[in-house]
């Protein structure tokens, strides 16, 4: 087993670095260029995938240490194997980084960057969910909270020796790039700004983040290509109206703009999967948290086909119901692992049972040979 991160040792700088000021860098300000892991050429790659991990209690203990053994073994055994760790939003529970609780809420991301990163150099990437942005306000509201977590990432992951890094940069919705090799396409995109409708990140940001998701896409040509947001588009988890009765009963006293079938929500779904549908790639998968459940998705919407993954158990559950297209759905504390070897993609999910983190379930996600692609 590994030895626990000692916070004494990493909090001090990521706290004062953090707090230092109370001026923000631009919205969207570049943090320098992305840290790309393993050579370009590579044409297998593996991601891990949590998500929802903000709550600090043995499970997610249990979880992170299995996640950091698997990528460390893949660092030993195939060290030219891009390799990476994406933690898909709600980070910090419940409100993100608050002013008066600094030293507490930056607390909680520490076994995320240490534990959920021991595979060497292997670089950890965080996107941000409503509960990092606060406490749910309009606009702008809360993006001081998300760049107080960019700085605190940066500042924690050059403690701990490696690179952890917020994606896309506060500020702007994205969409920035991770390319892993030739093997897999990485897109970031911040669906809770989306849902919020921030101002911030200069003249007509949603055309910005439209139009450069499809061009990402596109460019991807026969890579498999991984968006990656917090919010998922398909769900059969309580936001998705699905769960148990009490979780549905409870979701539709207090519906609001956090689940599909909100104005704002579906106005995001609908955004995403058009720029999918333009893109004409046909080998998209979208990994998402938000939900407290592991599930894997064949989605066909108006004619758009992408496999939705939701990996948000990292530290809490609630229930899950089949959906149409549904692979696997399993109410468990866990995590999903994506292996990409030439074209081929598997998905494997890891969860809790009995007190020991076991292999669940796995699956091919595309045949191994992709379709010819238009004019071919």
């Amino acid at each position: 087993m590994f030895p626990r991160p000692s916070l004494a040792g990493l909090l001090p700088a990521a706290i004062l670095i953090a707090g230092a000021s109370g001026v923000l860098t631009a919205p969207g300000a570049a943090q320098g260029p992305v840290p790309v892991p393993g050579p370009s050429d590579a044409t297998s790659a593996t991601v891990f995938l949590v998500g929802d991990a903000g709550v600090i209690n043995d499970e997610r203990t249990l979880l992170l240490e299995h996640l950091g053994r698997a990528a460390d073994s893949i660092q030993r055994t195939a060290p030219d194997r891009p390799t990476a760790t994406v933690f898909l939003g709600d980070n910090i529970y419940d409100e993100g980084i608050r002013p008066d609780h600094r030293a507490e809420d930056i607390g909680i991301l520490v076994e995320q960057v240490t534990l959920g990163g021991l595979g060497g150099a292997m670089p950890t990437y965080f996107i941000s969910g409503n509960h990092d942005w606060g406490d749910g306000g309009d606009g702008n509201e809360g993006l001081d909270r998300v760049e107080a977590q960019r700085i605190a990432l940066d500042s924690l992951g050059a403690a701990a020796g490696r690179v952890a890094r917020l994606l896309p940069a506060p500020g702007c919705p994205g969409p920035e790039t991770v390319d892993l090799g030739r093997s897999l396409r990485m897109v970031f995109v911040d669906t809770e700004w989306m849902i919020r409708r921030a101002e911030s990140c200069g003249e007509n940001p949603r055309a910005t983040l439209l139009g450069g998701l499809t061009r990402e896409l596109g460019s991807a040509r026969d890579r498999p290509a991984l968006i990656l947001a917090h919010h998922p588009l398909e769900t059969g988890g309580p936001h998705g109206g699905g769960g148990s009765l009490l979780d549905q009963i409870w979701k539709w006293l207090s519906r609001g703009r956090q689940d599909l079938g909100s104005s704002r929500y579906d106005d995001m779904v609908d955004d995403l999967i058009d720029a999918v549908g333009i893109s004409d790639h046909d080998r998209v998968m979208i990994a998402s948290g938000h939900e407290h459940s592991l599930q894997v998705i064949d989605v066909e919407e108006d004619g758009v086909d992408f496999v939705q993954i939701v990996s948000g158990s990292g530290a809490k559950l609630s229930s899950v119901d089949d959906r149409d297209g549904t692979l696997f759905a399993a109410k468990r504390r866990g995590y999903v692992k994506l292996d990409v070897d030439g074209p081929s993609v598997r998905v494997t999910a890891f969860g809790l049972e009995d007190g020991e983190v076991r292999e669940l379930w796995t699956g091919s996600l595309f045949p191994a040979t992709p379709p010819p692609s238009a004019g071919s």
